[in-house]
């Protein structure tokens, strides 16, 4: 998952109505569940209403199993339609953040044939009693009858409602849904199943079949396409492994780090640097290749500090671009000292703990060693090609 620029949708006007909403979250007028899981609702909402009360209870449970679940669960039966973690793969691939910011409903409202739901999720930040926004995220619930004739409120897909007047290209196993005045470039296109198909048999995983690459315009378009009215941190792309789909905000067709990320879909639970590490390594950062992307790290860093491996893993005086880089440094070492076994063992791995102790047996790691910066071994992989092992 990558940032990009600052979208163009009013953000001066969007951000003080979004700081005057976040103001108005405490107190609640109720809440549902209980403890660190508790839902808040606003007072503006109609409680009373048995419709608007059966549509709560059912967020709510969707909210509270996203919190408690872990990341990368199956999304193979819709973005919304199953109970998955969106909250998680969309706002954090690291779940504590999403426990971090407590979700209030803001407004339940009946439009167009359903109800809205708008769900803030924000934290107080107690040193300087500010509010903090993640997010605001809106669900559409559609009414349907089942087999007994009973009337019931479902959670509606809401990729499939933003794209449903779009049109579709196929370019063999990848299916690109995008605007009908906007042109697939299949020159660039035709680069994707040939990379998936090349990724996938180097390391004997399965091919994807039945791709699906969603080109929105911009990034205030690829968070509505995904039923997010606003978030803090928008991506340039973002990938669902288990779901086979990419949501990309330009009309670029082809995404080898996103594509990384689904033929190796059955590791999708691996610890966010190994993963993410493994993306950049075999497909860039999604602006240049890992070579191209080392050289402007260190670079960049070239008076900088670059974190220690434990730094790295704890999060200590780390950003993205660490993780992203020094993550594909190690999997590099892994692979060229160790070969795809164990490369492959090691995605098993999803807890830091489990990751550093893995990584300390099998590149002499101290875990212990809070100073011993990762230059060495970035500067090192600067000098040679990625391996063929």
């Amino acid at each position: 998952m990558h940032g990009s620029s600052t979208s163009t949708q009013k953000p001066v006007t969007r951000a003080i109505i979004i700081v005057a909403v976040c103001l108005c979250i405490w107190p609640a007028k109720q809440t549902w569940g209980q403890g660190s899981e508790v839902v808040r609702v606003m007072q503006r909402v109609d409680t009373a209403h048995p419709h608007v009360r059966q549509v709560l209870h059912q967020w709510a449970d969707s909210l509270m199993s996203w919190r408690r679940d872990g990341i990368g669960n199956d999304r193979s039966g819709g973005f919304f339609v199953n109970t998955g973690s969106i909250v998680q793969d969309w706002f954090a691939q690291d779940d504590e953040v999403v426990k971090q910011f407590p979700a209030t409903v803001m407004s339940v409202e009946f439009r167009e044939g359903g109800w809205e739901v708008r769900t803030i999720f924000a934290r107080l930040d107690t040193a300087s009693r500010t509010v903090v926004p993640l997010g605001i995220l809106n669900a559409r619930f559609r009414g349907i009858v089942d087999s007994n004739g009973s009337s019931n409120w479902v959670l509606q897909d809401a990729m499939l409602h933003a794209t449903s007047s779009w049109d579709t290209t196929r370019v063999e196993n990848v299916m690109y849904v995008h605007h009908r005045n906007e042109r697939v470039d299949l020159n660039r296109a035709k680069e994707a199943p040939l990379f998936c198909k090349a990724v996938a048999e180097r390391f004997g995983q399965p091919i994807p079949k039945n791709i699906t690459v969603c080109l929105a315009d911009g990034r205030d378009e690829l968070c509505l396409v995904l039923g997010v009215e606003y978030y803090a941190f928008p991506p340039q792309s973002i990938s669902f492994p288990q779901a086979l789909l990419i949501v990309e905000s330009t009309p670029e067709t082809f995404h080898p780090h996103e594509l990384v990320h689904v033929v190796f879909r059955e590791y999708d639970r691996a610890h966010p640097i190994l993963r993410e590490g493994l993306a950049t390594l075999l497909g860039g950062n999604g602006v240049m290749d890992f070579q191209g992307a080392l050289s402007e790290y260190l670079e960049a860093r070239s008076k900088r500090y670059i974190p220690s491996f434990v730094e790295l893993f704890t999060g200590v005086q780390s950003d993205q671009s660490d993780e992203y880089v020094l993550g594909a440094v190690i999997c590099d070492l892994v692979l060229r000292l160790h070969g795809r076994a164990a490369l492959l063992e090691l995605l098993r791995t999803e807890r830091s703990s489990d990751a550093m102790l893995a990584l300390s047996r099998l590149l002499s790691f101290d875990i212990a060693d809070r100073q011993e910066s990762l230059r060495s071994f970035a500067e090192a992989a600067q000098k040679r090609d990625a391996p063929e092992r």
